[in-house]
């Protein structure tokens, strides 16, 4: 009888093992390489996320960090407007916009962002047709236009 209860004991911490690692396949707060405010989110691209980046646009990767519970955002007409919770309220000439450290894809146009050593540029392309490269960084930050 001992031996059963052992047994069922042994199985039962297996599968709490099992179930705890699994979990932390999705990002949590120690693993999650976006970094965020509730103005500001900076989303270097990480291999564990999406290991090919090949022929992948930014939009596949802003899916793939919410598959995996990473961040959550919104879009509507090419444009995002709410990320984790934050909705850019037009209204008040709020909107989304996106920095990037690429230069084959950014400029000073809508202005540059500094974080640290690093000055990025406003994109030349939305979300869903900037192509990803490896190594870069893109930063949404909130911005405020008076009209």
């Amino acid at each position: 009888m001992k031996t059963a209860k052992r047994i069922t004991l042994v199985v039962l911490a297996l599968a709490l093992l099992v179930s705890a690692v699994v979990g932390m396949v999705a990002c949590n707060k120690f693993t999650n390489p976006v970094q965020m405010t509730e103005t500001e989110i900076i989303v270097p691209l990480d291999a564990e996320v999406m290991p090919d980046i090949s022929g992948k646009h930014l939009k596949d990767y802003l899916d793939a960090l919410q598959e995996k519970e990473c961040l959550t955002y919104e879009a509507q007409g090419g444009m995002i407007y709410t990320i984790n919770g934050r909705t850019a309220d037009a209204s008040q000439g709020e909107y989304w916009l996106i920095y990037s450290d690429d230069p084959d894809y950014s400029n000073e146009a809508w202005g540059t962002y500094v974080v640290g050593d690093t000055t990025y540029k406003s994109t030349t392309l939305g979300y869903e047709s900037l192509p990803l490269t490896e190594g870069k960084t893109y930063v949404f930050m909130i911005s405020k236009f008076d009209y």
